[in-house]
C-alpha cells in the first residue's frame, strides 16, 4: 500500500494539499491526503474554487518475516524436537509461522500491519500552470512543469479536529501557506469499519464548520478493473468500468505524469459499478511516451457540503488495491 500513500499524496499536491506537509505523530510514519469534489459536465471547472477536504484513512500491507535465519529445522516439515534455535516450538507452528520444509526458505507471510492517517487542506484556487476540468463524477487537474514544481498556497481553518478514531480525538494544526496542515499518522488502525467518525474546524481565514460525520467503510472486493500486481493496459478511447462487492462506496485516484506535465484525477462512485467517463481517461498519457500511470482504488464514506462559500468534504477512505497501468 505504499504506492497508495504515494498515489494520494500526488493527488494532493497539485490542489488541496502541499508536496511539502510532513507528518505529527506520537508513534512515527508519514500521512497526507487530498482531493476536490466531482463536478458536472466535461469542460473547464468553473465558479466556485473555494474547496477543502478532512480526510482519516486506514491502510494495511502483510508483513513478512524470515524464520530461523535459515536454520534447518529437526529433519522434517513440521517440528518433532522440543526446541528450534533456542526458542520453543509449539507444534506444526515455528514462532507462530508455518515451517516450510525441513529447511525456512526465504520470507513467509507473518500476517497483515494497518495503520492509519488523517489530513486536511483548503485552498481558493488551483496553483499557477494548473488547470482544473470536471467530467461527471470526476474531477481532474492538468498541471505543466514548465515553470518548475507546484505549489498550492494553503488556506487556515484553524484547528481541525476528528473524532471518533480508535485514537480518541485528533487534532491538526496549521502551520502556514506553504506547509498547511501536517498530516498526522499513526502505526495503529483509526478505524476497524462501522464507527462514527466526525470532523470539523475552528476557523480562521476558511469560516468554522461544525463537525459533519461519515460511517468508517467496510473492505470491497475489487471486480473491476483487474489489479493484481499491475492494472494492465487501459482504453485511452472508451470509458473505464470500476465495480466491486462490498456495501461502501469507492474512490478512484489516477496519477499519469512526465517530465514536463502531471494529470491528476479523482473519481467518486456510490454504486457497483461506476464508470471512470472517457473525457477522464483521454487525458492520460502512455507510458511509451515516457509517462508514468497509476490508479488507486479505495472504499470510501463521504459527506460533501457548503459553508459560508466554500465547497467542503470530510470523508474515511479504507484499505484499497492500487497498482500501475498502461
Amino acid at each position: 500500500m505504499r504506492t497508495f500513500l504515494a498515489l494520494a499524496v500526488a493527488v494532493a499536491c497539485l490542489w488541496v494539499l502541499s508536496c511539502n506537509s510532513g507528518a505529527s505523530s506520537a508513534d512515527g510514519g508519514m500521512g497526507g491526503a487530498g482531493g476536490g469534489e466531482g463536478g458536472g459536465g466535461a469542460g473547464s471547472a468553473g465558479g466556485n474554487n473555494r474547496t477543502g477536504v478532512v480526510t482519516v484513512a486506514r491502510v494495511c500491507a502483510p508483513t513478512f518475516v524470515t524464520p530461523d535465519a535459515g536454520r534447518p529445522d529437526s529433519g522434517t516439515p513440521t517440528d518433532a524436537g522440543a526446541s528450534d534455535a533456542g526458542a520453543s516450538d509449539a507444534g506444526p507452528f515455528d514462532a507462530g509461522l508455518v515451517d516450510a520444509g525441513p529447511f525456512d526458505a526465504g520470507l513467509v507471510a507473518g500476517g497483515v500491519k494497518c495503520t492509519g492517517y488523517a489530513s486536511a487542506s483548503f485552498t481558493q484556487s488551483p496553483p499557477a500552470g494548473c488547470t482544473p476540468l470536471d467530467a461527471g463524477p470526476c474531477q481532474m487537474v492538468v498541471c505543466s512543469l514548465a515553470n518548475g514544481p507546484v505549489r498550492a498556497h494553503l488556506e487556515n481553518a484553524g484547528a481541525v479536529s476528528i473524532t471518533g478514531t480508535t485514537l480518541g480525538t485528533i487534532r491538526l494544526n496549521y502551520l502556514n501557506p506553504d506547509a498547511g496542515y501536517p498530516g498526522f499518522s499513526s502505526t495503529r488502525d483509526l478505524f476497524d469499519g462501522g464507527e462514527t467518525l466526525s470532523m470539523g474546524a475552528a476557523g480562521a481565514d476558511v469560516p468554522a464548520f461544525a463537525p459533519r460525520s461519515v460511517i468508517a467503510p467496510g473492505p470491497i472486493a475489487l471486480t473491476a478493473p483487474g489489479c493484481d500486481g499491475g492494472c494492465g493496459t487501459f482504453s485511452r478511447t472508451a470509458a473505464l468500468t470500476v465495480s466491486w462487492a462490498g456495501d461502501a462506496g469507492v474512490a478512484v485516484l489516477f496519477s499519469s505524469a512526465s517530465s514536463t506535465t502531471v494529470t491528476t484525477a479523482e473519481c467518486h462512485f456510490t454504486q457497483s459499478p461506476g464508470e471512470v467517463p472517457l473525457e477522464v481517461m483521454k487525458l492520460f498519457g502512455a507510458t511509451a511516451d515516457g509517462f508514468t500511470n497509476s490508479v488507486s482504488i479505495s472504499p470510501e464514506s463521504r459527506t460533501t457540503f457548503v459553508n459560508a462559500g466554500w465547497n467542503l468534504s470530510v470523508r474515511a477512505w479504507g484499505p484499497g488495491v492500487s497498482g500501475s497501468f498502461e
